[in-house]
């Protein structure tokens, strides 16, 4: 069994060049966007998590399960006029329908705005003094032009994702974290793996979680 005495040494041998304390890396995902008076209440039903009593310009993390305990998609709900979802890529489709489907009397519709939408994963003391000058902390959002800074999920400590909802990319425009090292896709998995991170797109490969 291989140990290692130090951070460094792990880095290495998973051939992982250290990188700096402040790294961005530009990643994928899928907006689907719910509006209508039911909204949050559907979703709530839906989702392992409570959303009800979210306020807003707030952030949650939640799962939707099929009624056979398999999973749609892990994603971000962020409740503005309308609820932003937040997906996997390439699942915002999935998740549209899934929802339609249970729409039936209530108010609310699903919808996917974009598809593979950039997002800008931004890590580092800069990211989170960024968010704390705008006096944003823990589940709060910050609303950019055209776009949502928010924080990353648990486990990248301190790490902020933004999120363009348009197809203009303005919002990356107005934060500095393309001055800062930039990681490659490669680089970035060994990060999350080194951080704990899970990434939902594995459960998706149906010899490990077959979708019905």
């Amino acid at each position: 069994m291989l140990t290692f005495r130090n951070k460094k040494r792990r880095r290495e041998h998973n051939g992982c060049k250290p990188v700096s304390n402040d790294w961005h890396a530009i990643l994928n995902c899928d907006i689907v966007v719910m509006r209508g008076a039911d909204s949050l209440e559907l979703l709530n039903r839906l989702s392992t998590n409570a959303l009800n009593d979210m306020v807003a310009m707030e952030c949650r993390q939640t799962l939707l399960p099929t009624n056979q305990g398999k999973l749609v998609d892990w994603r971000r709900v962020v409740r503005r006029e309308e609820l932003v979802l937040i997906c996997s890529p390439g699942r915002g489709q999935r998740v549209a329908d899934w929802l339609e489907s249970y729409t039936i009397m209530e108010d609310a519709s699903s919808a996917v705005a974009q598809a593979s939408a950039p997002l800008i994963r931004w890590s580092g003391l800069s990211a989170s003094s960024w968010m704390d000058s705008r006096g944003v902390r823990e589940d709060g959002v910050v609303a950019l032009d055209a776009g949502l800074a928010l924080y990353s999920p648990k486990g990248f400590s301190g790490s902020v994702d933004i999120v363009s909802l348009d197809a203009t990319g303005n919002a990356f425009g107005q934060v500095p974290s393309r001055d800062f090292q930039r990681l490659s896709l490669e680089q970035y998995e060994r990060v999350r793996v080194l951080a704990g991170v899970p990434s939902s797109d594995y459960e998706f490969k149906s010899d490990v979680n077959p979708l019905e």
